[in-house]
Formats: structure tokens, sequence, C-alpha cells
């Protein structure tokens, strides 16, 4: 055996054996479990008690750091308490920053006043068909719009606010990203009691008066995606109502198919960003393209290209 040979062997001998590291799972894990938290639409009160007690958390963190440098295990649990206080930082950070931008111009005021307006506005989730909605016996379609330009009071502004729509059965053909414009009166959300309740990024209610006029088309990457969306809301068709709602919800983030009371008790529990487009949805995405590819022999160094790929569809 040759000195070369013998020293290789010799030193992976010597080698320590690899230790898997699960410092990052702590302050991911908290991470996540604060978006869901944050996705069901807590006061603002709250969320900036817990971006303060992150950065207590932190700031003692890194104190502990300066003076553990030479205790490993304590250096390294500051390191990991230091860093899940940034995740909490930037997630709180995130969301309020995110709230001062949809409740920033007069859709609050006028909403108050329950006040008559016209806009121009983005569908963001898909028309959903209410077939009993509490308010009257007549069909409804509800969805969330996000409102590009306004004209209330004699004055415009554009103030990229996102509403809940509650329009005739006549808006369920309204293609999902498409920008539409009608006239309508503002109101507070409220809930079953009668008061003001913010749902999640909401801060209005728009109930139009005249039919949809649609200013631009989704565009066509868009329109090749509905007809997926589409299939799948076929496939899912002879499933019970609540999987027929959770499936498109899980996979594509669509929750037109989603029926009322689920919606409520997901909100209730903190599980409506399952249903969102997250980091659940990318989990199952991947996961099938990658068992779908190794089913078919592709070869390993092709799979990430084509999850990637499969992604961004």
């Amino acid at each position: 055996m040759s000195p070369a040979v013998a020293g290789a062997i010799e030193a992976d001998a010597g080698r320590k054996p690899a230790v898997l590291d699960l410092r990052l799972m702590l302050p991911a894990l908290i991470a996540w479990a604060v978006v869901a938290w944050l996705s069901g639409g807590p006061n603002d009160r709250l969320v900036l008690a817990m971006a303060a007690g992150a950065v207590i958390m932190g700031g003692g963190a890194l104190r502990c750091l300066r003076r553990a440098r030479h205790v490993h295990d304590s250096y390294r649990f500051a390191g990991t308490v230091a860093l899940t206080g940034v995740a909490l930082l930037a997630v709180c950070g995130s969301a309020l920053g995110q709230r001062a931008i949809d409740r920033a111009g007069p859709i609050e005021a006028l909403a108050a006043d329950r006040a008559v307006v016209t806009l121009t506005g983005t569908v963001m989730t898909q028309p959903r068909l209410l077939t009993s909605s509490g308010r009257g016996d007549q069909s409804q379609v509800v969805f969330t719009m996000r409102v590009d330009d306004l004209r209330a009071r004699g004055q415009v502004s554009t103030p990229s606010t996102p509403v809940l729509v509650f329009a005739s059965a006549a808006w369920s053909d309204v293609p999902w990203r498409a920008q539409v414009s009608a006239s309508g009166r503002f109101d507070q959300p409220k809930d079953s009691d009668g008061e003001v309740q913010l749902y999640g990024d909401v801060v209005a209610v728009f109930s139009p008066h005249t039919a949809a006029v649609l200013e631009r088309a989704p565009p066509a990457l868009l329109r090749g995606t509905d007809v997926v969306r589409e299939r799948l809301r076929s496939a899912v068709g002879p499933l019970p109502a609540d999987a027929r709602g959770l499936i498109p919800g899980l996979v594509i983030g669509d929750t037109s198919l989603t029926p009322p009371d689920l919606t409520e008790a997901m909100l209730n529990t903190g599980m409506s960003h399952l249903s969102a487009v997250s980091g659940s949805n990318v989990a199952i995405v991947l996961g099938a393209v990658v068992v779908v590819c190794r089913l078919v022999g592709v070869p390993r160094r092709w799979r990430a290209p084509l999850a990637v790929v499969a992604l961004c569809g």
C-alpha cells in the first residue's frame, strides 16, 4: 500500500463522525408558528408586543454570546436564541409593514361612513358562489379584491387596499387576477354580533351596485393556469365537501370550493395558512414532482431542475 493511500485511510479513521446540526430547526419552527398565528389577523398591539419581546430576547442572547465565548454549549444555545429573536422580529416587522400599506388611504374612513364609490381593482382570490350567505335568500359571490383606483367624494386615490367583495351571482364569471371596475357601497367588516372586526388583511366590505366591467384580462400565463385549476376542481368534484374544498387549497391555494364553516374553523384554529400559497404548497408540489421523476426513471441530476420548473409553473 502506498504511503499516500495509507495516510488517507489513517486520516479518515481519525475523523469525527458527522453530527446532524438541528440548531436552525428551532428558529424555523417558531417563525412558522408565528406566521400561522399572524394569518388569523391578531390585534396590532399583540404583534407589537411580540416584536418587542423578540428584541429583548435577541438582545439578551447577544449579550450572553459575549460572555459565553469560551463555553461551547452555552455559546451555541445563545446563538440559537439570538437567531430566533431575529426571525421573530423579521416576521412581525413584515406583518406590521404590510398592514400599514394595506390600511393607508381613505378606505377605512369611507367604510365607516358607508360611502358610495367607484373603483377599479384586481381580483385576488377565485370568486366563490355562496348559496346561503346570511344576507338574503339569493346566491352571492364572495372574493377578495385589491383596490387599485378609487373615486369617492370628488377625490381620486390609488390605495392598494384589500377589500372583501359580496356581489350578485352574475359576478361568478369574473376571472381570477383580472382587473375590473364597478360602483358600489363600502361597509365595515363585522362579526356575527355586529361588531367591527378585521379579518386578516381585509379592511372593508364592498357591495357593488353595477355589473363588473372588465378593464384588463389576466396575463396569458395566468389564463393557462386557470385551465389547470379548473381541471383540479373537476377532479375533486366527487369527494365530500370538506375534502373537495381542502385539496385545491392545499395544492394551489384555491379556496373557491372551501365551505364557509370550514373556512371559519380554520381561521379560529390558526390553520388558514394551509390553504394559502405557502411552504406547505411548495412542499406538496416539489414532493410530487420528485416522486414522479423517480418513478419514470429521470436521472437524479435532472430532478432538481424539473422541480424548479414545476414550482415556477
